[in-house]
């Protein structure tokens, strides 16, 4: 297995290795801005959902043996994806954030007023710049083995970037509806991230209801050699279910992983 942050490629050079048969992508999705060992923590994957990368020639008990290591010993989350899948959303949550950052700070850099402007910053630029600080060669080299799907992401950002100069180019009044929409137009993100706020304010005095609601929320998964046991696990990933225990890991036919669903996903 591996923990890098892009797939498709890791499973061709495998491939070319002869080691195919043997191998399983993961992904921790956790880490920081900053390098090396000074860097390392002891809590970087506390609470960590983990993506584990499979293809159809994948067998099963390969990936409940990695999955026993992630649920089971670290008390991890994981969920079971094809490359292709993992590939393009690392590059929405993580490739092309890491260029936009970059921009941003290339574009600072570029003012007159950079000096005034960083005396005068907080929170926003803080949190839009943070993987900014980056090694810029790592950055390159994650965002370059992911280099299509990081690139169409980008024209869709520089599309909205262009609507939103353009409406604000237009006068007041002619702009107010085009403004409305555009601020507005991620609201169902916002409800998201406002209810899973709400959550974890909740989850530290884990209350009668709130466990119920948690057992609401899960169902177990059988594991059938006769079903396309990838594509149920993709499919479970899509509808917001990650898997958070394991069941039955001595054969596959006794497995059983227990998924939890995170609702307020179905609202996006």
């Amino acid at each position: 297995s591996d923990v890098g942050s892009v797939k498709t490629l890791v499973r061709e050079q495998v491939k070319d290795a002869g080691l195919q048969d043997c191998y399983v992508g993961a992904h921790p999705m956790a880490g920081s801005e900053f390098t090396g060992w000074k860097a390392s923590s002891d809590e970087l994957l506390n609470g960590a959902l983990w993506a584990l990368t499979v293809d159809d020639s994948t067998e099963f008990w390969r990936v409940r043996n990695v999955l026993q290591m992630i649920v089971s010993l670290c008390k991890n989350r994981a969920i079971v994806l094809d490359d292709a899948t993992h590939d393009n959303s690392a590059a929405l949550i993580s490739h092309m954030p890491h260029v936009v950052a970059t921009a941003l700070a290339n574009v600072l850099c570029e003012q007159s007023n950079r000096a005034i402007a960083l005396q005068l910053s907080a929170g926003s630029w803080r949190d839009m710049t943070r993987v900014a600080l980056t090694d810029p060669q790592r950055t390159r080299a994650m965002v370059s083995e992911n280099r299509h799907n990081t690139a169409k992401l980008l024209r869709s950002v520089i599309s909205e970037l262009t609507f939103a100069a353009n409406m604000l180019d237009n006068d007041v009044e002619s702009a107010d509806a085009l403004e409305q929409e555009f601020f507005a137009k991620a609201q169902s993100w916002r409800e998201y991230k406002y209810q899973q706020r709400n959550s974890s304010k909740t989850s530290t005095q884990q209350s009668d209801d709130a466990k119920q609601n948690d057992a609401a929320n899960s169902r177990l998964w059988k594991y059938d050699s006769s079903s396309n046991w990838q594509k149920d696990l993709l499919e479970s990933a899509r509808s917001g279910e990650s898997i958070i225990e394991l069941s039955g890991f001595n054969t596959d036919e006794s497995s059983q992983l227990l998924l939890r669903s995170d609702s307020s996903l179905s609202n996006l």
